[in-house]
């Protein structure tokens, strides 16, 4: 389903639209047409992107949520989800209409060793507020056999804030938890 307003000039992912093969850990960016959704009647401000691993029968991984529609593009860090019947689907976020890829792509694991990070939760706005302190949980999960200790620290912190890591070095496979105070 998809918005198809006249003139043709209709709501479509464009990329991928070609066999292609993403590495697990790569920052890809996703593109689609918002072909004036955006603007009355359809005022669709924000989009949704999942990543179906069966050929596009289901999409059960959200990969972003809350995209602005315009201008069309948005990276994704591309998710450990490794198989070759892969397609992109773009949703209005408070509407029905969407458009999915239209051919399966490739998700390997990356040629070399590494690992994806985590945050949750993935942002929080405390700025205004009482809070003197905020945490975060670094989910740290080795892809194609990572064995190194990761170590955490931080710079170009504002004026008074501080930063803590606990632990301040992991292996791949646990939880770092951030503290950020004031």
């Amino acid at each position: 389903t998809f918005w198809d307003p006249p003139g043709g000039n209709d709501f479509r992912v464009i990329d991928p639209e070609t066999v292609v093969t993403w590495f697990v850990g790569d920052v890809i960016p996703i593109q689609w047409t918002p072909a004036n959704t955006f603007d009355a009647p359809v005022n669709c401000e924000r989009v949704d992107i999942y990543l179906s691993t069966d050929g596009g029968f289901t999409y059960p991984i959200l990969l972003a949520e809350n995209v602005l529609n315009e201008p069309g593009e948005y990276e994704i860090m591309v998710p450990n989800a490794v198989g070759t019947e892969n397609r992109i689907k773009v949703k209005c976020s408070d509407n029905v209409f969407f458009d999915i890829s239209n051919t399966d792509f490739t998700i390997e694991e990356p040629p070399v060793p590494t690992f994806l990070m985590t945050a949750t939760p993935l942002n929080q706005e405390i700025c205004g507020e009482e809070l003197s302190e905020t945490t975060y949980e670094l989910n740290l999960t080795q892809i194609a056999g990572f064995d190194e200790t990761v170590s955490f620290a931080a710079d170009g912190m504002p004026m008074g804030a501080t930063i803590s890591f606990e632990p301040e070095t992991i292996v791949p496979g646990g939880t770092v938890t951030v503290t950020i105070s004031d």
